[in-house]
């Protein structure tokens, strides 16, 4: 038998749910103004609650991602120096911006087949994605391999979205075995471009021709 305790109690603030989620306020009272609202598309028309909801959802990531870049190379980076935290952001950081990837391209898949895919590895989702594409033009081309960079990056360190999450896998076998360096203003700077890239997608649809008769 193996006997537990704690050393200290420490967590001592909540008494109840509604202390830190609520889905009502009484108005905007006073106490109203020092919780923040999670996103409006509750609160659209029926008709726009899903193309916004989607939209809340990809770039408050896209926004964690620079707010978290930013506040690792402010902690980490001095002139001649680099400074090392234990435990620091890059680690999360890594998780956001992969799961920024698999969002965005999940969102165009949709935008042209009209279906939203399962699965997270993002390289098989990119490649589906390339595979519903009809590009023409070289800038296009060469484009889109300079975005497949990105997403080969975040696919090589972290295939299956678990080596950002666990230190080890169900084999117990740790994930990272070798020193990481990454540069964390460019990935944030090319995960914002990347989504806003797909954004500029657009989709014709053909009409089947019909013969009449």
């Amino acid at each position: 038998m193996v006997k537990t305790s704690f050393k200290e109690i420490v967590f001592t603030d909540l008494t109840d749910t509604t202390d830190i989620v609520r889905h009502q306020m009484n108005g905007l009272t006073r106490e109203a103004l020092v919780w923040n609202m999670v996103g409006v598309a509750p609160i659209l028309k029926q008709e726009l609650q899903e193309h916004q909801a989607e939209y809340e959802v990809l770039y408050s990531y896209v926004t964690a991602v620079k707010h978290m870049a930013n506040d690792l190379i402010r902690t980490t980076q001095m002139p001649g120096m680099m400074i090392l935290t234990d435990p620091s952001l890059c680690i999360p950081l890594l998780f956001v911006c992969r799961h920024t990837i698999e969002l965005s391209i999940k969102t165009a898949i949709k935008k042209i087949n009209g279906e939203y895919p399962q699965g997270h590895r993002i390289i098989k989702l990119w490649e589906k994605f390339m595979s519903l594409l009809t590009i023409e033009t070289e800038n296009e081309q060469q484009m889109l391999k300079r975005m497949e960079i990105l997403v080969k990056a975040m696919d090589d360190y972290d295939p299956d979205g678990s080596q950002s999450r666990y230190a080890m896998s169900i084999d117990n076998e740790l994930y990272h075995k070798k020193v990481t360096f990454i540069k964390a203003d460019r990935i944030a700077l090319n995960i914002e471009l990347f989504v806003k890239q797909l954004e500029q997608l657009t989709v014709k649809k053909e009409e089947e021709n019909v013969e009449r008769i």
